[in-house]
């Protein structure tokens, strides 16, 4: 069966509040460049036990064109499982924490390497490049495929 919309964006929502502004606008930014490209996109908020702070500061009329889900999954595992099984229509998931920033273009060309990889016979896991930590402190974190000679299983518990 094939899904009518390409990809949902879910965005999961603990406890932040001012930090998610950037964050929903490089959300919004990327998810108009992956609709640019053709792409139908759904967009979704999942709350996980938020505090009262965060529902207000996402309740927001400003983001009234993102569907908001309450999941309460208690943890990340749970809760994004629960968004899919229950509410997701998006042929793919691309999750965000609501504290995250990233590419315009990594939407776009996150599908672009999915389909070409599908295209293969391949069922992918797409995944950031890298992941830049830079609260409390900055670290950069390089990933690497599951078929670069430099992945080993160990590399998860890091």
């Amino acid at each position: 069966m094939t899904s009518p919309t390409d990809l949902s964006v879910v965005v999961t929502v603990h406890s932040e509040t001012c930090v998610a502004g950037p964050t929903m606008r490089a959300a919004d930014t990327a998810i108009a460049q992956a609709e640019a490209a053709g792409l139908s996109v759904e967009r979704m908020i999942a709350y996980d036990n938020p505090t009262a702070h965060a529902r207000t500061y996402f309740d927001q009329s400003a983001l009234d064109h993102w569907d908001r889900r309450d999941v309460n999954g208690g943890d990340l595992g749970p809760t994004r499982n629960a968004v899919v099984a229950e509410h997701a229509k998006g042929a793919a998931i691309a999750f965000l924490d609501a504290d995250d920033l990233f590419s315009p273009h990594w939407l776009s060309r996150g599908m672009a390497r999915l389909r070409a990889a599908e295209a293969e016979g391949l069922r992918p896991i797409v995944h950031p490049e890298v992941n830049w930590l830079f609260d409390g402190a900055d670290a950069v974190y390089w990933n690497p495929d599951q078929d670069d000679p430099l992945f080993a299983p160990q590399y998860f518990y890091v």
